[in-house]
């Protein structure tokens, strides 16, 4: 299942990305799965409080391993918290420099 099993999260309020493994220690939720990625409007208070706040440290677990990646958008206009009309499905309106998967399936295009 792990092979294709993809998890994406708009505007996460969680602290961290974190889970215990069988051995008791912290490692990153993106082990677990074929790939992830987290959206966040910056100026989204509920995304603040998360992702927003700690997606650029390695404890948090957001981006510390291949699969895992977190696309902010900061523009002026998506300040919300809402998913239907609050975040935008456009790559262009998310920096980070890498391509999303989740927004490269727009028109219907399949999932790599």
């Amino acid at each position: 299942m792990k092979s294709r099993l993809r998890v994406f999260t708009f505007g996460n309020p969680s602290i961290d990305w974190m889970v215990m493994d069988t051995t008791g220690n912290k490692v990153a939720l993106s082990q677990f799965v074929n790939h992830t990625e987290h959206f966040a409007n910056e100026m989204d208070f509920v995304a603040k409080l998360g992702v927003v706040s700690g997606y650029q440290l390695p404890e948090t677990g957001y981006m510390d391993h291949q699969g895992s990646q977190t696309f902010v958008n900061n523009g002026q206009d998506w300040v919300g918290h809402l998913f239907g009309t609050q975040y935008s499905l456009r790559q262009s309106h998310y920096r980070n420099g890498q391509q999303s998967k989740l927004l490269g399936c727009a028109g219907g295009a399949p999932m790599n």
